[in-house]
């Protein structure tokens, strides 16, 4: 391993990674197994994109790289961030998404392809069918290229189905993100299934157990199933190194007989006293760091979907939008092919997803609220978020960081200044 001053990695990439994620991509190539544990906004979508890469440097030709995450709309975030970073390294590989959802990734990168001198793959259609994920990998082999494979949890046996029709072929490298969803037994058994060569987790909320004897759990301290902790950073690290904002705990005083986890007639004169308050907070701190004025982006967590339905068919969002604050509602919605989520109660594609939001959240300046249940917890890159409201009666310790996550993560332009030096 070449390093630099005794302590500090060459970077090799041409992507400026940063230190601590240098070392986990190469510490990944010592070992077969383990877990990477840092906070949300810390770039864990990037260690793994480079701990692909870094394996497919060392190992160049045909082999088979599968990343499984919780939600078809993170699958599609992470083949637009992977493929970006592929690009960048001057990397030909094939892709492959497996969902029932939607994709333009393809027609998204291929310009980007074009500029890097490599050949776009014109068709990147996800897909719930073996043979076709088969397929893919087939055309792979006939090329000597690598192919990457994005699945969900809930499809990823489909993957395997398709190696073990290619005589019993295992993937070079399983990467597991949002890893904490493997300990349900139903994601476990498929991970424990799978046949792969190394197997990485990634998470900012590993699930532990309290066993004596945790190999027989299904936990994240089973390191039989999950391996060691091979590198990892705690919030607090992270904040004071720059590159999360450090949550702040923040009490309002209402005079509005708003009752908590409940959306009822006093919920609108609540949330327009909230984001009054929380706008003052928010410009005082923009005075102090002498930054231009930034407007209030809140995020609730709300009791469940039926009570954001009941909020969507009352007149209680039109009060808010009245009382001048733009109000979003978004739910998750795998119900169906092709689908994502609900703005506002109407579907869009899980392709479209992230377009919608940034485009109801993306202003600098603008005040908007968005009430969801989950939709925007695990592993969503979107930034701008400033304030979270825990408006629900429960919320697990592990709910509670990755919704505060959202608030942590850097705008996207100060994250680019910061990797630019």
């Amino acid at each position: 391993m070449s390093k630099k001053n005794n302590n500090q990695i060459k970077n090799t990439f041409n992507f400026l990674f940063r230190d601590y994620q240098l070392k986990a991509i190469k510490t990944s190539t010592q070992h077969s197994k383990g877990q990477f544990l840092f906070p949300t906004g810390s770039g864990k979508t990037a260690m793994q994109a480079g701990t692909f890469i870094e394996h497919i440097n060392n190992s160049p030709g045909f082999g088979v790289y599968v990343v499984v995450a919780p939600t078809i709309a993170l699958v599609n975030q992470h083949s637009g961030n992977y493929i970006d970073h592929f690009i960048t390294e001057n990397i030909d590989s094939t892709y492959c998404l497996v969902h029932s959802g939607t994709s333009s990734v393809a027609d998204e990168k291929a310009e980007k392809f074009h500029a890097a001198g490599l050949q776009p793959q014109r068709k990147i259609r996800p897909t719930t069918d073996a043979s076709k994920i088969q397929e893919y990998i087939e055309s792979a082999k006939s090329k000597n290229n690598p192919v990457v494979i994005f699945s969900t949890y809930h499809s990823m046996e489909l993957v395997k189905e398709a190696l073990d029709n290619l005589d019993g072929l295992k993937g070079e490298v399983l990467i597991a993100d949002e890893a904490h969803y493997a300990t349900q037994l139903e994601f476990n058994r498929k991970v424990s299934d799978f046949p792969y060569k190394k197997f990485f987790s990634y998470t900012a909320t590993a699930r532990n157990s309290d066993n004596p004897n945790p190999n027989v759990s299904l936990f994240m301290d089973n390191v039989q199933t999950f391996g060691p902790v091979l590198s990892k950073m705690t919030p607090n690290e992270a904040s004071k190194r720059g590159f999360v904002v450090p949550p702040s705990l923040i009490f309002f005083k209402t005079d509005v007989p708003a009752e908590h986890s409940q959306i009822d007639d006093n919920f609108p004169l609540f949330v327009k006293e909230m984001v009054e308050k929380a706008q003052e907070v928010l410009n005082e701190d923009c005075l102090r760091r002498g930054v231009p004025p930034a407007g209030v982006k809140m995020l609730i967590a709300a009791e469940g979907t039926s009570d954001i339905r009941k909020f969507q068919l009352s007149d209680h969002q039109a009060g808010i939008v009245k009382a001048g604050c733009n109000t979003f509602t978004i739910e998750s919605l795998n119900t169906g092919p092709g689908t994502g989520a609900r703005f506002n109660g109407k579907p869009v594609t899980s392709d479209s997803f992230f377009k919608h939001a940034e485009e109801k959240f993306g202003n600098y300046e603008d005040q908007c609220v968005a009430i969801h249940y989950d939709m925007l917890t695990e592993g969503i890159d979107l930034s701008g978020f400033n304030f979270f409201v825990p408006w629900r009666s429960s919320l697990s310790q592990s709910s509670f960081a990755q919704n505060a996550g959202r608030c942590c993560r850097l705008l996207k332009e100060d994250n680019e200044k910061i990797l630019s030096g």
